[in-house]
């Protein structure tokens, strides 16, 4: 009797640790689940804050941003920090920005990650698994608008994004769209922002 007690008890401890093995392995993907989501709403804040200072300074200055010098579908996107621009009252989005990339930079831990703005005729092609170059806004263009892209992230964030903002994954449709891009073999992902006063010339 003795003897059952012991296996008993001995049966019961295997099963306990079981148990609390199979609940840590639970809490576990939970957790990292749960890690996961908040860099993608992280992400998307951190987007969206800055689609917002583009439509704050659009308001205040009324006019469009002035364009990269021999980049057409890119704003001057220091222009959100500092501008003798008539009527600027930014600055307009407080991330760090790199001289060198011409960007904003990520609090996010995709390593180099940035962020900058596009100016795009978004009613060609925009977004696709390979990216092929953004059509800039120029004279005679459809559809204008300011895209907020983030470069090089991996592919599951850029899916992740799209999910989250626009309820499906479709890399050539909706608010967010996104790229790979070979250069450096990570993604471009686009938020859709406000639309251009005008088209480019």
């Amino acid at each position: 009797m003795i003897n059952n007690k012991g296996a008993m008890f001995g049966l019961d401890a295997r099963i306990a640790l079981a148990i609390f093995g199979a609940l840590s392995v639970i809490s576990g993907a939970a957790l990292y689940s749960a890690i996961q989501q908040s860099r993608i709403v992280s992400y998307v804040t951190e987007l969206n804050e800055l689609a917002k200072g583009v439509e704050s300074y659009l308001l205040d200055v009324g006019a469009d941003f002035p364009k990269r010098t021999g980049l057409n579908y890119m704003a001057e996107s220091e222009e959100l920090l500092t501008s003798g621009a008539t009527g600027w009252k930014g600055p307009y989005f407080t991330s760090i920005y790199n001289t060198t990339s011409k960007g904003f930079v990520s609090n996010q831990p995709d390593e180099n990650s940035i962020y900058v703005v596009d100016i795009v005729d978004d009613a060609k092609a925009l977004g696709g698994l390979v990216h092929s170059g953004s059509s800039g806004c120029l004279a005679g263009a459809d559809s204008c608008h300011y895209w907020v892209r983030v470069i090089r992230v991996e592919l599951a964030t850029a899916q992740a994004i799209d999910e989250y903002v626009d309820g499906t994954d479709d890399s050539e449709a909706g608010k967010v769209r996104y790229s790979y891009h070979s250069g450096t073999d990570k993604y471009f992902v686009w938020f859709k922002g406000p639309r251009t006063f005008s088209t480019y010339e």
